[in-house]
């Protein structure tokens, strides 16, 4: 456990403040509710996980923070500071950065926040996520995130790794599958990989393939260990809960941002969504309707049938997660 002395005062001034804002949320509750908000011990009844940031102390960055079912915030995990965190089948995947002297580190925790594995990472956080029932975690690294993108040729170095989340081993490492263009091997000179989302099956799953210039979303497989490119200008995918549709942000004309799209596997027709800003975080779902994300200060929801609008409802947090029912 990491100490943290001053967090007991600390999460009653931070409650307070942020009941104000809760936008779309309902109330966070009188002062009775002060003593569920500090230090929560379960993910229990929590319809939506995040993690908190803080624009003024930044020493609450990274708590877990918890909505529930009547939009109560509640702060959680004492011992966790996340930069990434996701959550699936009554099992969660907290990325942790160097700090304190303490090396990063990934660390796998159940319902009751109970630590139920940890893995060394190496490099710096940048994408979590967990199959929809638990089973597997997958995780990417900046590898050489000391540098900026125009510094090395290509930017950023990743590195992805899917762990199985019953006690934390690693059983894929993304560089070792075999590249699939067209229905034949490519041997695509040094392709990076990011953004995994699972296929109810947990044996299929969909990442990103950065090679030659060009990201690609492609359909991964776990026992082949093949990954096949689907399609060019895609990033960071995410399936929904029931493996119908698939978001992810997408850049169809030059000079024009990033915009986030859904894709139904089904008739492979895609959509544009209401949300025109330009979105770095890998994306959520919350159900099977609405898509969960953070604009990298507070966290927003918008439908996937393409209407409507982008409303915030959670505050001062990132990395958002739906747990599955």
């Amino acid at each position: 456990m990491i100490a943290r002395p001053r967090r007991a005062a600390l999460q009653l001034c931070f409650l307070a403040a942020l009941c104000t804002l809760a936008a779309g949320l309902a109330s966070c509750g009188s002062s009775g509710d002060a003593g569920a908000a500090d230090g929560a011990e379960s993910i229990s009844g929590a319809r939506l996980i995040a993690r908190s940031v803080d624009r003024k102390d930044p020493f609450v960055n990274g708590r877990l923070v918890l909505i529930d079912a009547g939009g109560r915030r509640r702060l959680a995990a004492d011992d966790l500071e996340c930069e990434r965190v996701a959550y699936s089948g009554e099992r969660g995947l907290c990325l942790m950065a160097e700090a304190n002297g303490e090396p990063a580190r990934a660390i796998l925790f159940d319902s009751g926040l109970g630590e139920s594995g940890a893995l060394p990472l190496e490099g710096l956080p940048m994408q979590a996520t967990v199959s929809t029932d638990g089973r597997y975690g997958a995780m990417t690294v900046a590898s050489n995130a000391n540098v900026e993108p125009d510094d090395e040729e290509g930017g950023v170095v990743t590195a992805t790794t899917i762990v199985d989340m019953r006690g934390g081993k690693p059983v894929a490492d993304l560089e070792e599958f075999s590249l699939l263009r067209h229905g034949r091997p490519w041997g695509a000179k040094e392709p990076r990989f990011s953004g995994v989302t699972f296929a109810p099956d947990d044996t299929r799953f969909y990442a990103t393939v950065q090679a030659e210039g060009t990201l690609y979303l492609a359909a991964g497989n776990l026992k082949a260990h093949t990954l096949r490119l689907l399609r060019a200008g895609v990033d960071a995918p995410s399936l929904s809960p029931n493996g119908r549709y698939l978001a992810y942000k997408a850049h169809r004309h030059e000079g024009e941002p990033w915009r986030l799209e859904v894709l139904d596997l089904k008739t492979m027709r895609s959509r544009p969504l209401a949300e025109r800003r330009q979105i770095t975080e890998q994306v959520g779902w919350d159900g099977n309707g609405a898509l969960v994300y953070s604009d990298g200060f507070d966290v927003y929801t918008v439908p996937v049938a393409g209407h409507g609008s982008p409303r915030m409802v959670l505050p001062d947090a990132t990395s958002p997660a739906a747990p599955a029912s």
